[in-house]
């Protein structure tokens, strides 16, 4: 199991519809980018961002060898690809 599959399923067990997890790795260092609804991006953040702080604490627990970052996007932030 890596950081991605470790994210993945944390975020799976917190979120009720499907967030879009996609992964970049520069100079050894991945980079986790998670894309949801601007609600359940609130419900991923959590007050005070306590949930992705738990979260990235978890997985650098998991995995402290690995060198990465967890970013969140809400779907708005992103621009409309639609011509």
């Amino acid at each position: 199991m890596d950081p991605l599959d470790t994210v993945t399923y944390l975020v799976s067990q917190i979120t009720s519809s499907p967030v879009d997890i996609k992964s970049t790795t520069q100079d050894n260092h991945l980079e986790i980018t998670l894309s949801t609804t601007e609600e359940e991006t609130g419900q991923l953040i959590g007050r005070n961002g306590a949930i992705i702080n738990s979260i990235r604490r978890l997985a650098y627990l998991a995995h402290p060898e690995a060198s990465f970052s967890i970013k969140v996007t809400s779907q708005k932030d992103q621009p409309d690809q639609t011509l």
